[in-house]
């Protein structure tokens, strides 16, 4: 036994070190691309600083959201190749310790012996089994979602961070539904500046109703609820699908006009009237309820959430479904008021007639602009060493 024992301290460390030669040169070449791509990122920056015309301007601040971007999906990659290199300094050093223990000097393993630890683990390698997301060392970590880089803060997405919103804000529906059905719980924390946007607004309405709709099956309308991160106060109360899909939309318009009266305290009357929504609602959240800034009342406490009994909620439910149809409920409810729905199409066939005439323009000026950009770059990323 005492012989298998020390053939393993061997092996395993021989693997960790194989990992660490793997994985250092990646580190190196990741570092050296971060680093030119921040150079890079300066240049067009400068020359975004440096923009005399609206063309420019746009040119450039496109260019640097898609640099900022590329560098941030390289720290998180980073970040985790350098915790896998770490993980296996730390066994080198301590399987190590135990070979000195043990009075074990020769290092050399049989490739036979190292395929056949290896080849047995390989399907088990997943994300999960790797677990970097939940070890990664800052407090705010970044994860690929769905090709997306997504900045997380104790578990949930951190729609604090400007990225983020930005992010949720240009999600495709498809996209939309994958994240709420794997993030349930960050839709409570998505701040009234996304919802101040009616397309954002709209789709993550509807894809939280698909998601009650297809959770209720098995689930209350409390419990998913709670799923959803606690949307909705007094949740016990609500009596059938239809009632927390209107008051989601409700708690929406109220989030969304209060960042806008905080944001455009000026216009407070304008919003007043486009914006009707209850913010005294019993099913508004208590966190959501501020005072209106147009006349500086504050708003009514919420009740307290009283429970209805298991069996008669359900049976209440049971009722409702039966009478509902999704498709139809869905559309009464993001439908816009029709004279917003015929100025905003007014208003796309004009954009959309300037965006005609511009277009050709606009292209040869960002043809024009991207041979600049190529030349002032290759003066930093030809390089090898971009100190040199």
């Amino acid at each position: 036994m005492n012989n298998f024992e020390d053939s393993e301290y061997i092996v395993y460390k021989r693997l960790a070190n194989d990992v660490i030669g793997d994985l250092e040169p990646v580190v190196a070449k990741l570092r050296s691309q971060i680093k030119k791509g921040v150079h890079g990122y300066g240049v067009i920056k400068t020359q975004f600083l440096a923009s005399d015309t609206l063309e420019k301007m746009e040119f450039y601040s496109k260019k640097m959201r898609e640099w900022q971007s590329a560098i941030n999906k390289s720290f998180a990659l980073l970040d985790r190749i350098e915790i896998l290199v770490n993980r296996n300094k730390e066994r080198v050093k301590y399987l190590q310790g135990k070979c000195d223990e043990l009075g074990i000097y020769n290092d050399k393993v049989e490739t036979k012996v190292l395929q056949d630890k290896i080849n047995p683990e390989t399907k088990n390698v997943s994300v999960e089994s790797l677990n970097l997301n939940q070890t990664a060392r800052s407090s705010s970590i970044a994860r690929f979602v769905n090709g997306e880089v997504l900045v997380f803060k104790k578990g949930r997405v951190d729609f604090s961070n400007d990225h983020n919103k930005e992010v949720l804000i240009g999600m495709s529906q498809e996209y939309l539904s994958k994240f709420i059905e794997r993030y349930p719980s960050s839709v409570a924390s998505i701040p009234g500046e996304v919802f101040a946007n009616s397309g954002a607004k709209n789709r993550i309405l509807k894809e939280c109703i698909v998601f009650a709709s297809n959770h209720i099956k098995t689930r209350s309308l409390k419990e998913t609820n709670e799923l959803l991160g606690g949307l909705l106060a007094n949740a016990g109360n609500l009596t059938s699908i239809e009632q927390f899909a209107n008051e989601l939309k409700n708690l929406f318009n109220v989030m969304a006009k209060n960042y806008l009266k905080e944001t455009l305290p000026e216009s407070a009357d304008e919003i007043d009237d486009k914006l009707a929504c209850n913010e005294h609602s019993e099913f508004m959240p208590k966190s959501k309820v501020v005072a209106a800034l147009a006349d500086g009342l504050a708003g009514e406490a919420v009740q307290e959430e009283e429970q209805d009994s298991e069996e008669e909620r359900k049976e209440k439910e049971r009722e409702t479904r039966l009478m509902m149809e999704l498709d139809d409920l869905l559309g009464s409810l993001l439908d816009e008021d029709q004279e917003e729905i015929e100025q905003e199409q007014e208003q796309e066939e004009i954009e959309a007639q300037q965006e005609l005439n511009e277009r050709s323009e606009q292209q040869s000026i960002d043809e024009e602009l991207e041979k600049q950009l190529e030349l002032e770059l290759e003066k930093v990323l030809r390089k090898d060493d971009i100190n040199e």
